[in-house]
């Protein structure tokens, strides 16, 4: 884990502006993927945010690099892509939203917490039915034994 400092963000989705100056950049020296970050450099990083954590993540994989290894066609690429990027999100003409699934990683645990909380909820409501019929069959076997010692 370490600390950066933004210089700019070119794409963010759903940006709530709570990545603006710095941000905290998690890696994994035991992935093979997860990029050697070095003090006092600059990076052109490409990196996530987990679901479910906020925590944003990075990796060799994503095409993160060492800035001076950037080319100035990449950048401009970049900022045409980005620029595309914000002109969509304000004309609501966004893209595919099959893509951004492929971008976004799901959000297992939630996902995993929304069924067990329906499955609860459809045993729960298969119980109040069992417990009502049960109770309704003991009150008329009730009210049949009264009338019987009734007689």
């Amino acid at each position: 884990m370490g600390r950066v400092k933004i210089e700019k963000i070119f794409k963010l989705n759903n940006d709530d502006g709570y990545y603006q100056n710095e941000a905290s950049l998690f890696t994994s020296p035991i992935r093979s993927c997860d990029y050697p970050f070095t003090k006092k450099e600059k990076f052109l990083i490409f990196a996530y945010i987990d679901s479910d954590t906020g925590f944003l993540y990075s990796e060799r994989c994503l095409a993160t690099k060492e800035l001076n290894l950037v080319t100035e066609e990449d950048i401009k690429l970049l900022e045409k892509l980005s620029s595309q990027f914000k002109n969509d999100l304000k004309s609501k003409n966004t893209v595919d939203p099959a893509a951004y699934d492929l971008l976004d990683i799901p959000d297992r645990t939630i996902n995993k917490l929304k069924g067990e909380l329906s499955r609860s909820k459809i045993e729960n409501k298969n119980l109040k039915i069992a417990a009502g019929s049960i109770s309704a069959v003991t009150f008329i076997l009730v009210i049949l034994i009264l009338k019987r010692k009734r007689r």
